[in-house]
């Protein structure tokens, strides 16, 4: 079984603990004129035998995780752990980037009128809105974080579907 197929096998067992445990939730009160389709018990033991196959399958993913190497474009060879990671980061490091607040250029001037109550006026302010980070700089790491992202979810895919998992 490749990685690929494991990952595919553990998400289906997820889903399968997740559905045990909502049987099981149901019926632990209920109405004794109203027997709940599924019984605890047999519900229970369900999500916990899958559980513990959950358990066997991820530590396997780990253990072939941590002993299969990918190489960096820059020749660096890294374990898929830490490759996994590196995405994680980086998916992290995106969605972060496309919420910053930014303005177009670095400084900005506004020019408001306000009411100065002890002159009795109103008068031009001039507030300056600066921004180290604007949305030129912004759209360049965007690209670089992303890019970095493709290539290295590229490694790790290809890796996947090529690494024998020993169960």
């Amino acid at each position: 079984m490749t990685i690929s197929q494991l990952l595919r096998k553990i998400s289906k067992l997820k889903g399968e603990v997740q559905e045990q445990r909502s049987r099981a939730e149901s019926a632990t009160v209920y109405n004794e004129k109203e027997t709940p389709a599924f019984g605890f018990e047999d519900s229970h033991a369900a999500a916990e035998k899958a559980v513990e196959e959950l358990v066997r399958l991820k530590s396997a993913l780990r253990k072939a995780n941590a002993g299969t190497l990918v190489t960096l474009s820059g020749g660096q060879p890294i374990c898929l752990a830490e490759a996994t990671c590196r995405l994680q980061e980086l998916k992290s490091r995106i969605a972060w980037l496309k919420t910053l607040t930014v303005q177009a250029k670095e400084r900005r001037d506004v020019e408001t009128v306000e009411y100065d109550t002890l002159a009795g006026q109103r008068i031009k302010v001039m507030n300056v809105f600066l921004c180290p980070f604007p949305e030129g700089k912004r759209a360049a790491a965007l690209k670089e974080a992303q890019d970095a992202f493709d290539g290295l979810n590229d490694l790790v895919e290809t890796a996947n579907h090529q690494t024998v998992v020993s169960l």
